[in-house]
């Protein structure tokens, strides 16, 4: 179990090369049958909109996706806070002379 945000989570940790991997799991509950999701086939669209929804999908698409274009800035700034409170406790520690 995995508490984030005040909501219990239910995780799989796995270990992938030299680190550790958190995949996030549905509960029971959470989990509907495919065939009790509606997919929208009763619904009639003007061509318009059709051809307005494949327009926008063609211009938003591109066959050249670079992850690396994107970060994480949550996750930079939470490792960063971890990272400064781990050098001020060290810092401490050396001044006490304590371990």
């Amino acid at each position: 179990m995995h508490s984030d945000h005040n909501k219990e989570s239910l995780v799989l940790i796995r270990s992938v090369k030299r680190g550790l991997i958190l995949h996030f799991l549905f509960f029971k509950d959470e989990i509907r049958d495919f065939d009790a999701i509606a997919k929208g086939e009763d619904i009639k669209l003007p061509s318009e909109q059709l051809e307005l929804g494949r327009g926008l999908i063609e211009k938003m698409s591109s066959p050249d996706f670079e992850p690396e274009r994107y970060a994480d800035e949550y996750r930079e700034r939470a490792l960063a806070m971890i990272e400064k409170k781990v050098k001020g406790n060290a810092r401490r520690k050396q001044d006490d002379g304590r371990d």
